[in-house]
């Protein structure tokens, strides 16, 4: 450690957390409008394509968040409780997205065996 506690670092993330709002606003919008045809690559079946797609998105949101929760102090402010709600948005969007294929998914293997 080099005995520098405030070199900036907390405004620096602050301002790429700012930037990661587009980021979020980008992954909905994307969502928004993919969502009933979602790109899904050849070899895959269609419901484990859009699991998979959904994924993607849901990827491109948290890894980014993962490294600001390492900084607690940049997500206490106004402007990033209001990027951390709507992360939190679209992550459980994402998220009951692929609830409704996996199970959909799981029906249907269910049905198979029956």
């Amino acid at each position: 450690r080099l005995g520098m506690d405030d070199i900036g670092l907390d405004e620096a993330y602050t301002a790429v957390l700012m930037h990661f709002e587009k980021d979020v606003m980008a992954v909905q919008k994307l969502y928004m409008e993919m969502k009933d045809k979602p790109p899904i690559d050849r070899d895959m079946p269609p419901l484990a394509g859009r699991i998979s797609w959904a994924r993607q998105l849901l990827r491109q949101v948290q890894e980014p968040m993962t490294t600001f929760q390492q900084r607690p102090a940049i997500l206490k402010g106004v402007d990033a409780k209001r990027i951390v709600r709507k992360y939190n948005n679209v992550c459980k969007v994402l998220m009951k997205f692929e609830i409704l294929f996996y199970t959909a998914f799981t029906q249907r293997v269910e049905s198979l065996h029956s």
